[in-house]
């Protein structure tokens, strides 16, 4: 109930208030996953030198391999009824291995997930309990998008625009919603997409690309006017029911859209000074997220470990993407506040990187004053982690104003657990 509780922190998941705890009694493989996250939970907020941190890592991994062994049993007997308590699985497991750091195998549960979607797409819409089907794949979208947002060089997430469509995403034309949850799941959807619009492309610098400029650009075209729709609905929304949801859950989602606004237009081509284009949205990032953490201070709630991502990566781009050194350095400090964790992503952690990354472009012998005294620009960054050690490596692919071709820098990062 406390992870129930912390992730629901943000924004309310009926998934993990209702769903689950209704599944767990009746499924061993989601009794004994729920068991495993939540030993998890507790494992991580220990200090590293607390004597009963090896216990829980014991009883952690020990129901996990139950989990496992109940999950495959599950599987091998499944009937079409039992399509949520399958889909549920997949949610923990991705959920748990990508806390664990073994990205891999998040990768290959999130696979699993999205390959039940596809082929179920029929009976997803059918079936006499949609509702909760519905609910168990916004999760899994949900986790999609961490994914997205937090590439490991261990296993790089993946997602074709068809791939995409056939998993019956709930972004619409129209973007039409009538409660906060239908708006949220419609702009998690919409953030996908803009984000796989770029994936193809990330191995540009390499020459290793062989993206479809023509899909790019018509995607893109298409997310602009989406991005657009959502925010016009999203804030009638909110006019005529101003409690749909609380302050901070709309802050939530407000610091989303501004993140999904800015990716999009920037886009995936050109100088990277285009990211200078978007002071305002920075700005609006940072704001909303400051507001966030502080009222999460205020509340005296210990919520600092969410299975649902939050406001990190949102700050990690205005971090690493925002060259003016007021704005990057409040991002960081807003990564370092709280020692949180939102799935995949560490606060920690963002900033160490986050830091680093701000010392290698702002190095020389005058401090930058604003974004166009930064000479050297980092292009892309590939990283590797280790949760275990709290350490990341970087290879940083970076343009300088005295150098033609992009040059590519490694650094090592480690933080300490707070």
């Amino acid at each position: 109930m406390r992870t129930v509780e912390s992730t629901n922190s943000l924004v309310g998941f009926t998934f993990w208030s209702r769903l689950v705890l209704q599944i767990v009694h009746a499924e061993p493989a989601i009794k004994h996953a729920v068991l495993a996250l939540g030993a998890l939970h507790q494992y991580l907020e220990l200090p590293h030198e607390d004597p009963t941190r090896v216990d829980h890592l014991a009883f952690t991994e020990e129901q996990h391999r139950k989990a496992l062994t109940a999950a495959k049993i599950l599987v091998a007997s499944a009937t079409p009824e039992d399509l949520d308590r399958v889909l549920a699985a997949c949610v923990l497991f991705i959920c748990y291995e990508g806390i664990r750091g073994d990205y891999a195998a998040s990768r290959v549960h999130m696979e699993s997930g999205r390959s039940i979607v596809k082929s179920n797409r029929e009976r997803l819409r059918q079936s006499s309990r949609r509702n909760d089907l519905v609910e168990i794949q916004y999760a899994l979208a949900r986790l999609d998008l961490s994914a997205l947002t937090f590439q490991d060089t261990s296993a790089p997430m993946t997602l074709s625009v068809d791939e995409y469509y056939q998993m019956h995403p709930s972004t619409t034309p129209d973007m039409e919603f009538n409660t906060f949850a239908e708006a949220h799941a419609s702009l998690t959807d919409l953030a996908r997409l803009v984000l796989i619009a770029d994936i193809p492309s990330s191995d540009s610098i390499t020459g290793a690309s062989n993206w479809n400029m023509d899909v790019y650009n018509t995607e893109r075209a298409n997310c602009v006017i989406l991005v657009r729709r959502w925010k016009t609905n999203f804030e009638d929304l909110l006019c005529c029911h101003p409690d749909a949801a609380p302050p901070l859950s709309i802050n939530m989602l407000r610091m989303m859209h501004a993140t999904t606004s800015i990716i999009i237009a920037a886009g995936e081509f050109g100088p990277d000074t285009r990211w200078d284009e978007h002071y305002d949205g920075f700005v609006e990032i940072v704001d909303l997220a400051e507001s966030i953490v502080a009222e999460l201070c205020q509340s005296g709630c210990q919520s600092y470990f969410s299975v649902e991502q939050g406001y990190i990566d949102g700050a990690f781009l205005v971090a690493t993407r925002c060259r003016d050194p007021v704005i990057r350095r409040r991002a960081i400090e807003v990564l370092r506040r709280l020692p949180r964790q939102e799935g995949i992503w560490q606060s920690a952690g963002a900033a160490a990187v986050a830091q680093r990354w701000m010392e290698v472009e702002e190095e020389g012998p005058k401090a930058p004053e604003c974004a166009s005294d930064v000479r050297t620009r980092v292009l892309s960054a590939r990283t590797s982690a280790n949760v275990d050690a709290s350490s990341v490596r970087l290879q940083l692919y970076m343009s300088t104003r005295e150098s033609a071709h992009p040059v590519v820098r490694e650094e090592y990062v480690q933080w300490q657990k707070k």
